[in-house]
């Protein structure tokens, strides 16, 4: 006895077969984009240009000035932020009707760095150099050619204070930290990310070219430790190390800032040297042999 879902079933198979059999015929590079295509998500895209967007706009954006940025729909843009908010991914201020991040997204942030309890290890240590050095430590990581905090710890008993929020974003070329990360990668991806760099001019004292930053960061790696001298900032030093994991890769960087009345180069390299001891502990807990 034949089933009533028996022809059907024989009539799919022979449309796999027909459909694997077309399949064959088209070039490579077609089927990547149909593929492409027939698998976009476009509310998923939307909302990740929604996350990008504010992460640019600390102070929010409200539906109406989203959806003129991204150039979409404001009616997409209303269940994007309204679903967002309600997971708690977005903070809505019920006054400014705007929208901005919420510290959830630091915590995935973590796990995409590849080393998830890079902070949890770091925190004990940031305190310690705080509080002997007493002024802002920051820690940051590599992630897509530019830098991002993840945590801070703020300097008190001084009349100027360096807050920093996580999540902020640094440029490799123009900080400290940057520079650290740069001259301990790998020679071949290095030199990639210093030449896709966008160099822009901040200060009289950016370094503007892949081969100017190289020549800077080689100088200063043989002391251990880098400086961002007034580069993206008049009035601002910073100097910071690298921390690496158990095969010598850099994972992040712990820096300090301040003006440069309390920065004078003659305490750069004492701060220096801290953060270089402070640095290598953090960096034995994650694996690294020195």
């Amino acid at each position: 006895m034949v089933e009533p879902n028996a022809a059907p079933t024989k009539d799919l198979k022979l449309k796999e077969l027909h459909f694997m059999a077309d399949d064959q015929t088209i070039p490579e590079k077609e089927k990547h984009s149909e593929n492409k295509s027939r698998y976009h998500v476009p509310n998923l895209e939307r909302a990740l240009e929604v996350f990008e967007l504010l992460s640019k706009n600390h102070e929010g954006l409200t539906q109406t000035e989203i959806a003129e940025a991204l150039n979409i729909p404001r009616n997409s843009v209303f269940r994007i932020t309204i679903t967002l908010a309600n997971l708690g991914y977005l903070f809505r201020d019920d006054i400014s009707k705007k929208f901005t991040l919420t510290p959830k997204l630091i915590q995935i942030g973590y796990a995409g760095i590849g080393e998830a309890n890079l902070v949890e290890k770091s925190i004990d240590i940031m305190k310690r150099l705080r509080n002997e050095i007493d002024e802002t430590i920051m820690l940051g990581a590599f992630v897509q050619n530019e830098g991002i905090i993840l945590e801070v710890f703020t300097g008190g008993g001084l009349p100027f204070k360096l807050t920093v929020d996580p999540g902020s974003k640094f440029k490799l070329y123009c900080s400290a930290p940057g520079k650290a990360i740069l001259y301990h990668l790998p020679d071949h991806e290095r030199q990639e990310v210093l030449n896709s760099l966008p160099y822009e001019v901040h200060t009289k004292n950016t370094i503007t070219s892949p081969e100017d930053l190289l020549g800077h960061i080689e100088n200063w790696g043989k002391k251990g430790y880098f400086i961002d001298n007034e580069e993206e900032f008049n009035g601002l030093r910073c100097v910071g190390t690298a921390i690496l994991n158990r095969y010598g890769y850099p994972v992040a960087g712990l820096w300090t800032a301040g003006p440069i009345d309390r920065f004078p180069m003659s305490r750069i390299h004492e701060l220096g040297a801290k953060l270089k001891s402070f640095a290598l502990i953090i960096s034995q807990r994650m694996g690294f042999l020195e």
